[in-house]
């Protein structure tokens, strides 16, 4: 999954220039330019080994039950988004009894955040999956209190200096 159009294109030079090195079969790429009619020709024809790119409006309407590795480039900043990117693979149909979900992250930037957040979320995606069936009474005051805990940690690192600068 990537959220930029430049990643996109990054991946897709990469991948396909180490075919052989990383030994998929197939790669596909779909963005929100793709048609419809592709991307269910795409579902039905995915197999093992095979590499689908998706980015944010890619992934709309997308049923990839047949994949059981997402692998997030780009984390999003959003809990409902990755909540959407997991949901592509996690379906009740699904051929696996595990999805298994990668993110990457280059450390102490926006991306730990961004990690963190999901993290701070997971009783909320678990609950979405059936993972879990109790959730906090009160979600958006546990929201508020996971926001300030973020902004704490990563987002402002640096304490004020005399005169209001950091």
């Amino acid at each position: 999954y990537v959220e930029y159009e430049d990643t996109y294109n990054r991946l897709n030079d990469v991948l396909s220039y180490r075919k052989d090195d990383i030994g998929y079969n197939n790669l596909y790429m779909i963005t929100g330019r793709v048609p419809y009619a592709e991307r269910v020709r795409i579902e039905k024809h995915m197999g093992k080994g095979d590499i689908v790119i998706l980015t944010k409006a890619g992934c709309q309407s997308l049923n990839l039950q047949s994949a059981n590795n997402v692998i997030i480039y780009d984390i999003p900043f959003s809990v409902g988004w990755f909540i959407q990117v997991v949901g592509r693979v996690a379906r009740m149909d699904s051929e696996y009894e595990i999805q298994n979900i990668v993110l990457v992250e280059a450390k102490d930037t926006i991306d730990t955040y961004k990690r963190v957040l999901i993290q701070d979320h997971a009783t909320l995606i678990k609950a979405v999956f059936g993972a879990e069936t109790n959730l906090p009474d009160n979600v958006s005051e546990i929201d508020r209190k996971f926001m300030q805990q973020l902004r704490n940690k990563l987002l402002w690192k640096f304490k004020r200096r005399r005169g209001g600068t950091r």
